[in-house]
């Protein structure tokens, strides 16, 4: 979770696009995570993808998988 907690907020700057209480983010571009509840399996699919107008931060571009699989991790748990 502090890792997940750490990709979210600094190096995959999801924060600056997502709501997410837990995160302390308010970003306003993309969806509330808070609201979505994603799955694991569905925000490690949009990360490595990209959808919208979200990038894809899969490949080695951003995230490693190890990283993807941490904020993937955090992300579905921190909105339970």
């Amino acid at each position: 979770m502090i890792l997940g907690l750490k990709i979210f907020n600094e190096k995959g700057n999801c924060a600056s696009c997502h709501q997410l209480t837990n995160a302390k983010s308010e970003g306003n571009i993309g969806p509330s995570l808070d609201d979505l509840k994603p799955t694991q399996a569905q925000v490690k699919q949009a990360v490595i993808n990209g959808i919208g107008i979200m990038p894809a931060f899969g490949n080695d571009k951003i995230l490693t998988p190890q990283e993807i699989d941490a904020v993937s991790f955090y992300v579905e748990k921190a909105t339970k």
